[in-house]
């Protein structure tokens, strides 16, 4: 049985008993350069696949705990953690996926004392998932194969996706995108496969698009993925390489934490690090005060009201420290600082524009970050979003 957390709107809407995103979709290069963490800062981040929380031990912070309302998403990073501690590296990255094994379930076999009942039993009923690899198994990396084989098979040829892949200048992605990537049957196609009803049916949930108001969510993306096909480099895109091949061939291009060279680092760093099945502001009450510094936030808000929001932002203002920054990203529901705590937070825009733009998963809106004011006011509720629904 996993385990249960605090109640949240979301849960009125989507479901949590499976695996969403086996990988975390978010460029965690942006969020360590807009949380500037230092040996003392105690981080929180949404954990979801965990890559992003497994990352932030990289800048050695004193903790990080990675946060998430799905129980089987903290199951996941628990498994993903006790590997990386048991494990060398050649074995970790086979066990995961990212390089051949017939052998992944004798692995987890061999470290299923070290999980927890819940984590063990999530995963003795999942097989498949350790079968074909941890970071294959999530629901969005199925979305992603069946883009693979239904849209890109029929839009692209092999060859030019090799030479999109190994172009070293932006120039050189210019001329491939426009001359031979971004033909009619593409824009057709992708725009099924970027759509709400595709998106929510195969990828997301239909309820994270409930506060959604853009007209056009396919044409949005559509325009992002343009971006980064033509303004940022793919050599060392490896979420762009996944995409399109469905896994990390190049060694020194894959996720921070999958990469060899940063292996020991994390693994040593691993007693700093903890997940948890909760909401932020159901966590951060539980803690002493005083003690939270930087926050990754992932989406979160944009599967919520706005009323919800000002709530998460009262427990900072109430639990976090004075020199509280928090990162977070939009897709499709753009959300500002709550207007009861704009006095409170100052919102870095030329920052988080230019992470926005560098942003390797550019398939995003907008990212924001927001830094804590050292002097602040109560919030005022009663003029707080007066027509937004919960």
């Amino acid at each position: 049985m996993l385990p249960k957390r605090a109640y949240t709107e979301i849960d009125q809407r989507a479901r949590f008993d499976i695996i969403r995103y086996a990988q975390c979709w978010e460029d965690p290069a942006v969020n360590r350069i807009a949380l500037s963490i230092i040996p003392q800062d105690h981080v929180v981040s949404i954990a979801s696949g965990g890559d992003n929380t497994f990352a932030l031990l990289l800048d050695n912070p004193q903790s990080v705990v990675g946060l998430d309302i799905s129980p089987v998403q903290i199951a996941l990073c628990e498994l993903k953690k006790v590997a990386i501690k048991k494990m060398q590296y050649p074995d970790f990255a086979a066990f995961v996926g990212i390089t051949p094994s017939a052998g992944r379930w004798e692995c987890y076999r061999a470290l299923r004392s070290s999980l927890s009942p819940s984590v063990r039993a999530y995963f003795d009923h999942h097989a498949e998932i350790i079968k074909t690899g941890l970071v294959h198994g999530g629901k969005f990396e199925t979305y992603l194969k069946w883009f693979r084989t239904c849209i890109l098979k029929f839009t692209q040829s092999s060859k030019t996706i090799e030479r999109l892949l190994s172009c070293r200048s932006i120039e050189e992605q210019k001329e491939i995108y426009y001359t031979f990537w971004n033909n009619r049957r593409w824009r057709w196609l992708a725009k099924v496969f970027l759509s709400k009803a595709a998106m929510g049916r195969f990828g997301r949930d239909p309820a994270f698009f409930k506060y959604a108001k853009i007209d056009s969510v396919a044409q949005a993306i559509l325009n992002r993925i343009e971006h980064g096909l033509t303004d940022l480099p793919v050599r060392d895109n490896y979420y762009l390489h996944y995409c399109l091949t469905g896994n990390y061939p190049d060694p020194g291009c894959r996720p921070p934490y999958l990469l060899e060279k940063n292996y020991s680092k994390i693994k040593a760093n691993l007693t700093k690090l903890s997940f948890t099945t909760d909401s932020v502001e159901g966590w951060l009450a539980l803690q002493p005060e005083k003690t939270v510094s930087k926050i990754n936030f992932s989406n979160i808000f944009e599967y919520m009201s706005e009323h919800s929001m000002a709530d998460v932002f009262d427990a900072l203002v109430k639990y976090c420290r004075r020199d509280l920054i928090v990162a977070y990203r939009s897709l499709v529901v753009p959300r500002n600082c709550p207007r009861s705590h704009q006095a409170n937070f100052l919102n870095d825009t030329a920052l988080g524009k230019r992470l926005h733009y560098m942003d390797r998963s550019f398939f995003y809106g907008s990212y924001v970050v927001l830094k804590r004011k050292r002097s602040e006011r109560a919030p005022n509720h009663a003029h707080d979003y007066p027509t937004c629904a919960d």
